[in-house]
């Protein structure tokens, strides 16, 4: 196979998948007008959040605009996790985007343009087991204040699943919004042991989460000794 569904693919001599989209980030460029473009080094700009709810300079329709968050959502799903928090932010403002976030959206083109070339490896291995790691700022949107979730598991050394989403919830401190991210996170654990069961490779060890902020990881270990029976069952 060296195409499906508008992704290259290529498989080298040791084994390894590459993928890459790189036919339709050139699409992208051209439909948008940005051929002559000059590349940038990020995504996104650091102070974009701060400014995303402006009402000025609204644009007067957003059909251009969603179609292409349509096309960036699939390139950050399939084969760009790099760009993936910053088309979860824009796709924010889908249903009524300013000149800014038109700009916004022109510099994740003009990103992709310069790293049109990069390929998504995926190593070949013996071994199956899953691993996750998650991730949460707090109150990163500074006018409802919630949070955003990020994780990402690997199959062995294969990138398998990642999601960058903003959290449902105002949450209180850090560690709360950690382990609001931490509880999202093990919804896609159970769904992907599931799946790997179906595919003939059960996970029979527990499935190691790494998680860096230390006290959400002594909540978790404080509520996961509270639940065990012996905490609250009388002793025979």
């Amino acid at each position: 196979m060296k195409q499906y569904l508008r992704i290259q693919i290529e498989r080298e001599e040791d084994g390894r998948f590459l993928l890459n989209q790189n036919h339709m980030i050139q699409d992208i460029i051209e439909t948008f007008g940005l051929k002559d473009a000059k590349t940038v080094k990020s995504p996104m700009e650091t102070n974009y959040l701060k400014e995303m709810n402006s009402e000025q300079n609204v644009l007067p329709n957003n059909e251009e605009y969603r179609t292409a968050m349509g096309k960036l959502l699939y390139l950050a799903t399939v084969s760009r996790p790099d760009i993936a928090a910053a088309v979860g932010i824009m796709s924010r403002k889908v249903l009524k985007p300013n000149k800014k976030d038109w700009n916004a959206v022109k510099r994740v083109v003009r990103y992709l343009k310069g790293t049109s070339n990069i390929k998504l490896k995926l190593p070949t291995s013996d071994r199956c087991t899953l691993t996750g790691y998650v991730d949460a700022d707090w109150a990163g949107d500074s006018t409802d204040r919630k949070s955003t979730s990020g994780y990402l598991f690997f199959l062995s050394s294969r990138p398998t699943s990642c999601t960058s989403i903003k959290q449902s919830i105002v949450t209180l401190s850090s560690t709360e919004a950690e382990y609001v991210a931490a509880e999202h996170v093990s919804q896609e654990v159970l769904w992907l042991k599931r799946l790997l069961t179906d595919l003939g490779q059960p996970q029979l060890e527990p499935t190691k989460l790494n998680e860096d902020l230390q006290g959400c990881l002594v909540l978790r270990m404080l509520i996961t000794k509270l639940l065990k029976p012996s905490s609250y069952l009388p002793n025979k």
